[in-house]
């Protein structure tokens, strides 16, 4: 972690861990101090589990709490997918919080009233239970179903993506409960009164969080900027670095 005046946060989401970030953490490290924490049962988190359930609430606190122990005064926290929600609620709890990006995001994951850009909830049930009853396959279909829909990509980008992401599996426990919390979860009513500046970097081609969703962020209050990258799906930061890199260089420029 470098020093710096400000802080880049970053937040993984489901199923990955806080390595997927390792070009953002180079590209940024002269300019930020750099923290990119592992969810629980995820990554360096595996076997580092806290008592009780795992929720996306508990995850805001130990982020916002981590802001605290390393003395950071002011961050900017960037959260893809579930994490986007994590970046949400740890906004609740720190006040060092300068700006959320939201990369992939989305406030409701499940469809539901008002919510059509979310998936079907039966669409939801058939994988919630499938992880269930053999997560390592279910885990491993995941990854490759948002790496489906990307850009074409080298050979050797493809593998380490999925390496990052499947050789360091997270425990089921903490994963499960993760996903429950996140199918279950409507953070709409809360947009409101995140009180912070918001900026959304999403993929034309995401069949995980649809590309819909930017419509309900263009609506957020407090909103700076929305890129759109065409040829992209789930993860355009790991798909399409140098210009995720770019776009996110310019939206934390002047802040």
């Amino acid at each position: 972690m470098s020093a710096g005046d400000a802080a880049l946060v970053f937040i993984h989401g489901w199923g990955a861990n806080g390595g997927i970030w390792d070009e953002q953490k180079k590209y940024f490290a002269d300019k930020y101090r750099i923290l990119a924490p592992d969810l629980p049962g995820h990554g360096a988190n595996r076997g580092r589990v806290k008592n009780g359930a795992h929720t996306l609430v508990e995850c805001g606190k130990d982020v916002a709490e981590l802001i605290r122990r390393e003395n950071i005064k002011t961050a900017h926290v960037v959260g893809w997918s579930l994490g986007s929600q994590v970046a949400m609620h740890t906004a609740r709890f720190s006040d060092a919080i300068r700006s959320l990006v939201m990369v992939c995001g989305t406030p409701c994951f499940v469809g539901a009233d008002g919510c059509d850009w979310g998936i079907p909830e039966g669409k939801a049930r058939w994988f919630r239970g499938a992880c269930a009853s053999d997560f390592k396959k279910y885990h491993e279909v995941f990854v490759k179903s948002f790496l489906d829909f990307e850009k074409e990509l080298p050979d050797g980008r493809r593998g380490w993506i999925r390496e990052s992401l499947l050789g360091n599996p997270p425990e089921t426990g903490p994963a499960m409960e993760l996903l429950d919390d996140f199918h279950r979860a409507d953070l709409r009513p809360s947009i409101g009164g995140i009180g912070r500046d918001l900026f959304v970097i999403h993929g034309a081609r995401d069949k995980i969080t649809p590309v819909g969703v930017v419509n309900f962020w263009k609506e957020a209050h407090g909103l700076r900027k929305t890129e759109i990258f065409a040829e992209c799906g789930h993860a355009p930061f790991l798909t399409a670095p140098d210009k995720f890199n770019a776009v996110l260089g310019e939206c934390l420029a002047g802040l």
